[in-house]
C-alpha cells in the first residue's frame, strides 16, 4: 500500500511540492493532495492541475506524509485541527521558518514522527538545496522517502 502526501498550504512552498511531485512521484507515493483556505490561492492550484480542497475533513489517510508549508502564524491555528487528524503513523514535515521540532510536537498534541526542513527559494523551480532534521521516530526508510519527496523540489 503507498503513501499520500497531504500538503497544508497552497502558497508559493507548498504548490512548488505539488510542482516537483507532480509528474515525478517516489516509488510508494499514491497521491498528492494540497490543503489551502484562501479561494484564490487555491483557484491558482486548480488552474496548475493540482488536487486541491479547502479543508480535511476527516482522518488523514495510513502512512500519511503531512506537509506544513505555512506561515509561522497560522501553525498554532492549523495544528489545532490537525491534531484531530493525525494518525500514529502519519510523518509531519515542517518548513516552517522558526518553529522547532518541540514546539511542533507541543502544538500537536505531542505527535513526535516528524521532520524539520528549509528548503531555499529555489524550490519553485526544482532546484532548491534543502537542509533537514528528522527526529528519532522517524526510520531510516521513513527518511529516505522523505528526502526522495525532497529532491523533487
Amino acid at each position: 500500500m503507498g503513501r499520500e502526501i497531504v500538503i497544508f498550504g497552497g502558497g508559493n512552498l507548498g504548490l512548488a511540492f505539488a510542482r516537483g511531485l507532480a509528474g515525478d512521484r517516489p516509488p510508494g507515493i499514491e497521491a498528492v493532495t494540497v490543503i489551502e483556505r484562501d479561494a484564490g490561492r487555491r483557484d491558482v492550484a486548480l488552474n496548475d492541475g493540482e488536487n486541491v480542497i479547502s479543508g480535511l475533513h476527516s482522518k488523514l489517510p495510513p502512512g500519511a506524509i503531512v506537509v506544513i508549508a505555512v506561515k509561522p502564524n497560522d501553525v498554532e491555528t492549523l495544528s489545532q485541527s490537525l491534531c484531530s487528524q493525525l494518525r500514529t503513523d502519519s510523518i509531519v514535515v515542517s518548513c516552517v521558518a522558526g518553529l522547532s521540532l518541540a514546539s511542533l510536537s507541543g502544538f500537536l498534541g505531542g505527535h513526535r514522527r516528524l521532520v524539520r526542513c528549509m528548503p531555499n527559494l529555489a524550490a519553485s523551480c526544482r532546484r532548491a538545496i534543502t537542509a533537514f532534521f528528522a527526529s528519532e521516530e522517524v526510520s531510516a526508510d521513513e527518511v529516505s522517502l522523505v528526502v526522495a519527496v525532497l529532491n523533487r523540489i
